[in-house]
């Protein structure tokens, strides 16, 4: 665990925006999900909730501070998905 003061700790850290979109079926079952980036690509799909946490490390994975929102804006971000149910 980090120190909040561990400058190196800091300068290996970023901040991301997802939104999670989810289909949900009448129940509360779900349907099929999206990780979508704040500029509203979608950046990974899954197809039951244990998926979300998969989907998410994967696209945190292919994410890192050299991802700038120009990137992706141009469709050079995280294109990361699965097949649309």
């Amino acid at each position: 665990m980090c120190s909040p003061c561990d400058g190196d700790a800091l300068a290996r850290s970023w901040t991301v925006v997802a939104v999670i979109r989810l289909v949900v079926r009448t129940g509360g079952e779900l349907a099929h999900g999206e990780v979508v980036t704040s500029g509203g690509h979608v950046a990974a799909r899954f197809r039951a909730w244990e998926g979300l946490v998969p989907a998410l490390r994967g696209w945190l994975a292919d994410e890192g501070p050299e991802q700038t929102p120009d990137a992706e804006a141009e469709g050079n971000g995280t294109t990361r998905s699965e097949e649309r149910p």
